[in-house]
């Protein structure tokens, strides 16, 4: 496995790790605590993309610090891997690039589990190696991710006044509760995170950590952009992709607007979970549509 990490030197928190952070939703998210002065941490297969990525939210960081008395942090760093699989999630892994010293300068205040496959293929028509790879990158690797995160103590959890500081936000989607024609293994992926999520929050709202979801609908990225288009365009020239159509159709419009989202839309929503102060003596798990 090759795992590559820029440079960093001690940096103030608080901190953010995002998995899928090079790009679309990931990088909005990123782009968007950058410019509240987080340190990000980006987690993405590709290192171009990453090295990138990272070189934006540098600007955004220097061009928010002089707009405004927030200093922002020194360098954002990134680690480029394979999250899906196992020994990404290891020591000697990405616990080789996140070492946990007496400084603590790793811990992390926010983890958001955004990596994932989409699917554009009936499920009659899926093969077995596409199942195991979309399960393995949108639900494996977050419990495997985030098990392995919190065994090693990586999250800055305090709790002050009743109140909880930390925060796993996970982004499901709406395909997750409404279903969606040529999505059934995304949309099961995505509903197992939606299970995690209730699940694990229970377990960890004492300690400090509150566990919600984000379920976007369909958002304009690299992985879904012409998706729409491409279908009816299929559905015009008398291909029988029209229940796939209508159930396009029918997400976006339950969709704020009645219209696609951007990645820059899912920040606003993200934000209100985070900052979300959940006393301990009345624990819930949110989660919010786009």
């Amino acid at each position: 496995m090759d795992l590559h990490l820029q440079d960093t030197s001690t940096m103030p928190a608080p901190h953010v790790l995002i998995t899928g952070g090079s790009r679309g939703i990931g990088l909005s998210i990123a782009t968007a605590f950058a410019r509240n002065a987080y340190r990000c941490t980006l987690v993405s297969r590709s290192e171009e993309s990453l090295k990138e990525a990272v070189s934006h939210l540098d600007d955004v960081s220097r061009t928010a610090s002089t707009t405004s008395a927030v200093e922002p942090p020194t360098t954002h760093s990134f680690i480029a891997g394979d999250i899906s699989s196992n020994s990404f999630w290891s020591s000697s892994g990405i616990g080789t690039y996140l070492p946990m010293g007496r400084d603590h300068a790793n811990k992390i205040n926010v983890l958001v589990n955004c990596a994932g496959l989409t699917q554009t293929r009936l499920f009659q028509q899926t093969d077995t190696e596409e199942i195991e790879r979309i399960l393995d990158t949108n639900l494996r690797s977050v419990l495997v991710g985030t098990r392995f995160l919190l065994r090693n103590r990586y999250f800055h959890a305090r709790v002050n006044d009743g109140a909880i500081n930390c925060s796993i936000i996970n982004v499901a989607s709406l395909l997750a509760t409404h279903g969606g024609h040529g999505a059934v293994v995304y949309a099961a992926s995505k509903a197992g995170v939606l299970g995690f999520t209730r699940a694990l929050s229970t377990e960890l709202g004492r300690q400090g950590i509150r566990v919600n979801a984000i379920v976007p609908g369909y958002v304009e990225t690299d992985m879904t952009k012409g998706t729409f288009y491409v279908v009816s365009l299929l559905v015009f020239c008398g291909c029988p992709y029209r229940p796939w159509l209508s159930t396009i159709q029918s997400q976006i419009s339950t969709m704020p607007h009645s219209q696609l989202a951007f990645p820059s839309d899912v920040w606003a929503n993200l934000k209100k979970l985070h900052l979300l102060r959940c006393s301990l003596r009345k624990m819930s798990t949110h989660t919010i549509a786009l």
